[in-house]
């Protein structure tokens, strides 16, 4: 049921009262598989953490995000009762926790990606791909399904890219039965034809990386730097290894164009984002209650953290929980003047599961996926003509918030 929340409003109303910063500075969305904080907030002019979503919003283990215009996408649930697509308006704040869903079908989703008209989604624990209709997350039927053989290509589906008229999705190498994974083929990524169906292995089996956790799972998926929608020129494919590693190939030849280690105190890796000025963002995590956002340069693999000659850019905090999800959001100009300023995200995540014991590959729920997106851009203010009109604006919608505040009341 479509659904806002007070909070939505006052904030929408309250957060333009903040000036826009001139220095721009990137901002993440990163999902917390766990803890009472599904989505986290990261800006990075602050170092702080907010809480994102309206706090009445309960996601079970968010996984992959993804924004479209004004809509923001989130793909959770880890049973057939909970799996599910949460879509919120962000011009208006309103939202689904299930907008979209495939009752006794869709089992854990976790990549998806749009291509205008269809929603297609990873149903990782029934090794399906879903699709739902695009506008209104009606459940359209089944693209393609593995079948228990290595040959049937969806095992263990999980993140997804589309490209001209292709869709690339990386898959685990597991088969689920009775609702648990079973490892039993190798991690590659596949391609299928939209139109067709018809797949076939797109980048074989890699070899672990030397500081891995000495096993591969493919997991987080983007394509950057094409010529055009209409061809693979120029077209780079960015991977996450769960096991350990980010590896970017030419999709042209497939050739692999560099590896880096993201294997940083024992921890397993996420997603990725790309962002707006060629950065590569990987969230890796080595328990149930904690994590930490890796940057590189995209080009070249080479370690853009936040000291020289490291990846790290945040490194482990407890305002992370297991995150596996991660989404550029928007940079620094435009936080604050279209977000609300949400509650800080709790110091400490609750006592839930055993940490995730560091060489073993973890069982259901345990390899997400989650990809990018790059989310929308606004002109950034500049010069005293626009901060003096932004006090003007600020001193008028203060007000008018006022008045609302009273109303609600």
């Amino acid at each position: 049921m479509k659904s806002v929340s007070l909070y939505w409003v006052a904030f929408l109303l309250a957060s333009l009262v903040s000036f826009p910063s001139t220095n721009a500075s990137s901002s993440f969305l990163v999902g917390n598989t766990r803890g009472d904080v599904p989505v986290s907030l990261y800006n990075e002019a602050t170092g702080a953490f907010t809480s994102f979503l309206p706090p009445e919003v309960e996601l079970i283990a968010p996984d992959h995000m993804v924004m479209v215009g004004d809509m923001l996408y989130i793909s959770h649930g880890d049973s057939l009762n909970t799996s599910a697509i949460f879509r919120m308006n962000m011009a208006d704040g309103t939202y689904e926790t299930s907008w979209a869903v495939a009752e006794d079908i869709m089992y854990r989703p976790y990549g998806f990606a749009l291509d205008g008209r269809v929603m297609y989604v990873a149903s990782f624990l029934s090794d399906q791909i879903l699709m739902f209709e695009e506008e209104t997350g009606e459940y359209m039927g089944e693209f393609v399904a593995g079948d228990g053989t290595e040959e049937g290509l969806c095992n263990g589906p999980n993140q997804i890219a589309i490209h001209n008229g292709k869709l690339y999705l990386t898959t685990q190498g597991s088969v689920a039965i009775d609702g648990a994974p079973e490892y039993l083929f190798p991690s590659q990524i596949v391609v299928y034809d939209l139109e067709t169906a018809e797949g076939e292995v797109y980048i074989p089996p890699p070899e672990p990386l030397e500081n891995s956790f000495g096993f591969v799972s493919m997991l987080g998926v983007v394509i950057a730097g094409c010529d055009d929608d209409l061809s693979t020129s120029n077209c780079t494919m960015y991977t996450t290894d769960f096991g350990g590693g980010l590896r970017a190939y030419d999709m042209e030849t497939t050739d692999l164009l560099y590896s880096v280690e993201t294997t940083i105190d024992e921890a397993f890796t996420g997603s990725l984002t790309l962002t707006d000025d060629g950065m590569i963002v990987v969230q890796i995590f080595a328990n149930e209650t904690s994590g930490s956002l890796l940057q590189f340069d995209a080009m070249t693999g080479e370690p853009m953290g936040s000291s020289e000659g490291s990846p790290v850019l945040v490194g482990p905090t407890s305002d992370l929980a297991r995150p596996v999800g991660v989404l550029f959001y928007m940079d620094e100009d435009t936080v604050g003047t279209m977000m609300p300023t949400a509650a800080t995200v709790p110091t400490e995540a609750p006592v839930g599961a055993a940490p995730v014991a560091g060489g073993e590959i973890p069982v259901e729920g345990d390899m997400p996926s989650a990809a990018p997106v790059v989310g929308p851009e606004a002109p950034a203010p500049s010069g005293a003509s626009s901060n003096m009109k932004g006090i003007a604006c600020s001193i008028l919608i203060g007000a008018v918030s006022l008045s609302v505040v009273a109303l609600l009341g």
